[in-house]
């Protein structure tokens, strides 16, 4: 029998249930274990692995195109990572978005993410992440190794795959022009 409050953790009060559902575990007019969408077949607190060297936290769960972790919440995918800035830091202010200090797309630390404006976001998103001397690294390792992947190379300089191959290509970092 639950004591009304989610057993995920997050402390959400959950909700009377209005009818039997063995399937589920409820007991008409008994509470929920958890608050809609956090029971353990679509979240649990442990989502994510801590990468020791960098300090992010990675979402392991499910990730979109772009790499940000997804999360099922009250049957709505919510972005990883927003959620637990507000789980452990607090509502994010309209019309603003969280920066990923740490360039990480599946990190849901929230001492890595800053609460900035889109034209900032946008701003920091266009900055390069290499250097020179590293794109040239880049075009050194993968005439040396031609089997490896733009997504392998991008690991090795811990960039994204996209600006591996806009390295290879000489759209950016190119000494000859």
């Amino acid at each position: 029998m639950s004591n009304g409050l989610c057993e995920c953790g997050c402390g959400q009060e959950t909700k009377v249930s209005p009818h039997n559902d063995a399937s589920h575990g409820y007991v008409k007019g008994q509470h929920r274990r958890f608050a809609c969408g956090h029971s353990s077949r679509c979240w649990s607190g442990d989502r994510y692995k801590i990468d020791l060297q960098t300090g992010c936290w990675l979402w392991i769960g499910a990730k979109n195109p772009a790499g940000y972790g997804l999360i099922n919440v009250a049957h709505k995918c919510q972005l990883a990572h927003r959620w637990m800035f507000e789980k452990h830091v607090g509502l994010i202010p309209e019309h603003k978005m969280l920066d990923h200090l740490c360039r990480n797309p599946a990190c849901v630390n929230p001492e890595h993410l800053e609460v900035v404006s889109n034209a900032e976001n946008t701003r920091r998103g266009n900055r390069p992440t290499l250097t020179i001397e590293q794109a040239d690294a880049v075009r050194l390792m993968s005439s040396e190794h031609p089997e490896m992947s733009h997504r392998q190379l991008a690991e090795v300089f811990s960039t994204g795959h996209r600006t591996i191959g806009r390295i290879l290509k000489g759209q950016i970092w190119d000494r000859s022009k």
